[in-house]
C-alpha cells in the first residue's frame, strides 16, 4: 500500500485551487452566465459559447449526432436552415419526413423573452423592447447573420427556422394557439378546424395530442 504524504504548501496550492474554482464557478454562473446578461452582453455570451461549446463540451460531444452543445453551436437553437448548413440533417431526409415546427404569437413571444432575459423586474417592458431591437437585432439586420456567434436565437425573427431564401422548408407550421383547439381529445371542431387537420401529417396531430402544457409560466398581467 503506497501513502502519499503533502507538506503544507502543498496542501495550500490544493486548497487554494479547490477554492478558487468553486468561486469561480459560482460567480460565472449566479451572475454571468445568466439569460440577462449572456443573451444582451455579446462579449460574455461568446466567453460562454466557447468556455462551454469548445473547452468543457466539445471532448465529449459527438458531431455526428445531435448532442446539445458542441464548437458548431447550441445545437437545440438551430433553424432548420442551419441544420442543413452543418450536414445534421440531409435536404433528401428533410422532405421525406414529416417535419413541423410550432411558432407562437409575435407579441406573445416578445413578452416570453422580455420575462426571462430582463435585468430585473425593474426594467420597463418599453425600455427592453428598444434596447433589444437597437442592440440585439442589430447584427442580423446589418448581415443576415444566423449563426449562434453572432446573433442570440431569441432575437431572430420566426421564420429564420421554418424557411431557407424565402421558401419553406419545414413542411408543417403550427400555430402554438391552435395546439388547445386542434389536439385537445374530445373537443367539437369546426369545419375550419377539421380542414386545418387535413393539412397537418398524421403522425405528427398524433403525437400532438393531449400532449400537456407543463412549463407555462405563470404572470401577474
Amino acid at each position: 500500500m503506497w501513502f502519499v504524504y503533502l507538506g503544507r504548501d502543498e496542501v495550500f496550492t490544493a486548497s487554494f485551487t479547490m477554492w478558487s474554482f468553486a468561486l469561480f464557478s459560482f460567480i460565472c454562473s449566479t451572475f454571468l452566465f445568466t439569460a440577462p446578461v449572456s443573451a444582451r452582453n455579446q462579449f460574455v455570451r461568446r466567453f460562454y459559447g466557447i468556455f462551454v461549446g469548445k473547452i468543457m463540451c466539445n471532448f465529449t460531444a459527438s458531431e455526428k449526432w445531435i448532442t446539445g452543445v458542441n464548437r458548431k453551436g447550441y445545437l437545440v437553437h438551430f433553424t432548420a436552415a442551419n441544420m442543413l448548413k452543418h450536414n445534421l440533417v440531409k435536404e433528401d431526409d428533410l422532405n421525406k419526413s414529416d417535419s413541423f415546427a410550432i411558432v407562437r404569437n409575435p407579441y406573445s413571444r416578445l413578452v416570453s423573452i422580455y420575462m426571462y432575459n430582463r435585468m430585473g423586474p425593474l426594467e420597463s417592458f418599453d425600455h427592453f423592447i428598444r434596447d433589444w431591437i437597437n442592440n440585439k437585432m442589430k447584427i442580423y439586420r446589418e448581415t443576415g447573420s444566423t449563426s449562434e456567434w453572432d446573433i442570440y436565437c431569441h432575437a431572430l425573427p420566426g421564420f429564420e427556422f421554418t424557411h431557407l431564401d424565402g421558401k419553406q422548408i419545414v413542411k408543417s407550421i403550427i400555430k402554438q394557439e391552435e395546439l388547445g383547439k386542434l389536439f385537445k381529445p374530445g373537443s367539437l371542431q369546426s369545419t375550419r378546424h377539421i380542414n386545418r387537420l387535413r393539412e397537418i401529417p398524421e403522425k405528427v396531430a398524433e403525437a400532438l395530442q393531449g400532449m400537456p402544457h407543463s412549463n407555462q409560466r405563470k404572470r401577474s398581467k
